[in-house]
């Protein structure tokens, strides 16, 4: 499989008409698509590319109108480089932008400028064999016009941690010292690390948003299996209606995409009509009034869900249902890593990071737990969210109110990392300081690092919750229970239909009755010391007789009917340090009242009463 250079890249604009005037008028590039982003049907996708809307020319915009201005920094792409054919080319151009009133800064056969948001692009001299992109113009003669992309220049602290996926996974040639070069059978393109400026990024106009690179139809669907094999976090495929799309995070922070080179835009609108009207793909059709009226001037604070109003919490959670009306999680957005030397960039240091969590959540309470067994309590400091979460997601509480950001919205961490993120904004969230982005918000990922990576600041160093020799076989055990009872709660409380839910309910409990065997022999899930998987399995546990039975339809049995279950449980809630993590207040408020579409009556039950305090006896096992 070899990577067919550059497809196109994604960046992010505040204001659409002059975005599509520069491009078009200026630019000399042909609209070829005006349509929607897929994963938030409200914001505008505008495409721009050569004639025939080819990959390897497709510069497209996010809209978000009168967003603020952006700036690249590290883990970003701050230059997209554009082939041209001579330097009489890059003389043409230099005159051309300089009359539009746009700073040039020529560089012997190359020149240098920004967009009017600040989006930053050099002109280089193409030498390839690669085929000219072009697109035609009145005002720019062919031998002048753009002819694709030659590559990218991203910023990155430490530029030798992508090696090993660009070079081992994805095929890349090394052209330079942090330079690399992806190249297949019809085009190529490059990507270049360069040192950071000591300001953070921000992404919002002005900035790219993600790097997407081409493979034949044929070689997509090997791509996702290929990715994960080596260890790579993925999206997996997604079907665009244009093309297919597989993304993830590179280690030095830039989003990538490996998209397709099928079917094209066409596939909807003859050649000579691309750009002329909106396109949409099938799913969006009956929505097409909605979305092509006028946007108002300034946007609502909450947008509009294509498909009806959004209700309490109800619109995203919609989002992640199939056709079948099952329940299908999606994916975490940000995937980095601390780690105790810093190589991945994010050095694990006292005071850096910022752990902002729920109660309620039994996805943060692991990380809430761990932080509190490792003694990172004073190391990494934390913020509790209010457990009702509304449509605009969590919220900081006038008790505890956000003491880093000032934020009043845990989704304004998720903005400031991403501006395009329009999915649920979930806990927990290892915020960096430093850099002012989420580093991580997949539970599981969290708790690796506080139990790995944090051991010089820790104050119990010497507890190791996923010890090496039993790594493979905690791994393996931890899938089976997130699949069958962490997710199977909640694939049964938000099943939308009887099938769904049976298909649910009935492997969570059959997964039940098989711990239940497990724990009569063993104190633990691996014997007498604890481990990650244990708390894993534990906020699920502590949680099942006072909401899931009742409000998610978990009640074939209760914990407490399983001798050797609620013993475990038992034994868990009385670890040092652990019980203080628990708060059924916050855990009964929050699922009660935020899921409506649930307990439209947002009435919490009195029940159940539970005592976790007894005997155990399981110091024998």
């Amino acid at each position: 499989m070899r990577l067919e250079g550059i497809h196109h890249i994604t960046a992010i604009t505040g204001d659409a008409a002059r975005n599509v005037d520069f491009y078009t008028r200026v630019m000399g590039l042909r609209m070829v698509a005006k349509t929607v982003n897929q994963d938030d049907p409200s914001v505008y996708h505008l495409f721009y590319a050569d004639e025939n809307g080819r990959p390897g020319s497709e510069l497209t915009f996010f809209e978000y109108p009168h967003a603020n201005r952006g700036r690249a920094g590290a883990g970003m792409v701050h230059t997209i480089v554009w082939r041209v054919a001579s330097a009489e080319a890059v003389a043409f151009w230099a005159e051309r932008l300089a009359a539009e009133g746009v700073d040039v800064h020529r560089d012997g056969d190359s020149v240098r400028f920004s967009d009017f948001e600040g989006l930053t692009f050099e002109l280089a001299i193409d030498d390839s064999p690669d085929a000219p992109l072009i697109a035609s113009h009145p005002e720019v003669p062919r031998e002048f016009a753009l002819q694709g992309f030659a590559g990218v220049r991203a910023y990155s602290v430490a530029p030798e941690a992508s090696a090993p996926l660009l070079g081992v996974v994805m095929g890349a040639t090394r052209r330079g010292e942090a330079e690399w070069e992806l190249r297949g059978e019809s085009r190529g393109a490059f990507i270049a690390y360069d040192a950071p400026p000591q300001q953070r990024g921000a992404q919002s106009s002005g900035t790219v948003h993600h790097v997407a690179w081409g493979t034949r139809m044929a070689e997509h669907p090997e791509w996702d299996p290929h990715l994960r094999s080596a260890g790579v976090q993925t999206s997996g495929i997604i079907d665009r209606h244009y093309f297919h799309s597989i993304y993830f995070r590179e280690p030095s922070g830039v989003l990538f995409e490996i998209a397709d080179d099928g079917p094209g835009f066409t596939v909807d609108v003859p050649l000579d009509e691309l750009g002329s009207v909106v396109i949409l793909p099938p799913r969006f059709e009956p929505h097409r009034a909605a979305i092509e009226a006028p946007y108002p001037p300034a946007r609502p604070p909450c947008r509009l869900a294509v498909g009806g109003p959004m209700t309490r919490d109800s619109g995203t959670i919609t989002r992640e249902r199939n056709a079948a009306g099952a329940f299908v999680r999606q994916t975490s957005a940000f995937r980095d890593r601390v780690t105790a030397d810093g190589a991945s960039g994010y050095p694990a240091v006292a005071g850096r990071y910022h752990l902002y969590v729920s109660l309620a959540c039994p996805w943060a309470h692991r990380a809430i737990i761990v932080r509190q067994l490792k003694g990172l309590v004073d190391a990494i400091p934390m913020t509790v969210v209010d457990p009702i979460r509304d449509e605009r997601g969590w919220r900081f509480m006038p008790e505890q109110p956000d003491p880093v950001n000032g934020w009043e919205l845990l989704s304004e961490a998720y903005a400031a990392t991403d501006p395009a993120f329009d999915a649920r904004v979930t806990v927990p969230v290892l915020w960096d300081t430093e850099t002012g982005r989420i580093v991580n918000n997949e539970s599981s990922e969290v708790i690796e690092m506080l139990n790995s990576e944090f051991d010089a600041i820790a104050g119990n160093p010497g507890v190791d919750l996923y010890p090496a020799d039993l790594s493979d076989e905690i791994d393996e055990l931890n899938a089976w229970i997130y699949d069958a009872i962490n997710d199977g709660v909640y694939k049964s409380g938000f099943a939308a239909s009887q099938g769904a839910y049976e298909a649910a309910v009935v492997p969570l409990f059959e997964a039940l009755d098989s711990l239940e065997e497990r724990l009569a022999t063993r104190r633990f899930l691996f014997g007498d010391a604890q481990t990650l998987a244990d708390w894993r399995l534990f906020t699920t546990l502590v949680r099942f007789d006072p909401v899931y039975v009742g409000h998610f339809k978990c009640n074939i049995r209760r914990i407490a009917d399983y001798p050797n279950l609620f013993g475990y449980l038992r034994d868990l809630f009385q670890t040092p340090g652990v019980a203080e993590t628990v708060d059924f207040d916050h855990i009964k408020r929050h699922y009660y009242v935020t899921h409506e579409h649930i307990n439209p009556t947002r009435i919490v039950p009195a029940g159940p009463a539970l005592d976790l305090t007894t005997a155990h006896d399981r110091e024998s096992l």
